[in-house]
């Protein structure tokens, strides 16, 4: 460990899920800084599925391929990856604004900064 410690260049390993487990590697976001935005690691709950991409040679959501297995969320992901459009289910708001009853009622709140003042 200290001999990998004192190496001025992190180890020449491919990323996997290794670096998650059992904790998260301090070199992380180093050995990840070579992935676009949008990147298949982004995949929701797709770990096995984002690193076998990344085997692959699969970096973007958009391009994974329309015949791979994707679950519904990844589904959704991969969809707004390929339009560059957010996904808005309309139907599913307006289920959830179809079930408030008036009258509403609201809580604000404001936060504040106390100014610590010395005695005179």
């Amino acid at each position: 460990m200290f001999k990998t410690i004192r190496q001025r260049q992190p180890p020449d390993i491919q990323i996997g899920p290794h670096r998650d487990d059992p904790y998260t590697c301090a070199l992380h976001d180093l050995c990840s800084k070579f992935l676009p935005s949008h990147s298949v690691l982004d995949l929701y709950r797709g770990t096995k599925k984002s690193f076998a991409l990344l085997c692959q040679g699969t970096t973007l959501l958009k391009n994974i391929s329309a015949d791979l297995k994707l679950t519904a969320n990844q589904a959704i992901q991969k969809a707004t990856a390929d339009t560059g459009k957010p996904h808005v289910n309309q139907m599913a708001i307006l289920k959830f604004l179809g079930r408030l009853e008036y009258p509403l009622h609201f809580l604000d709140f404001e936060t504040i900064g106390t100014l610590s003042v010395s005695a005179r």
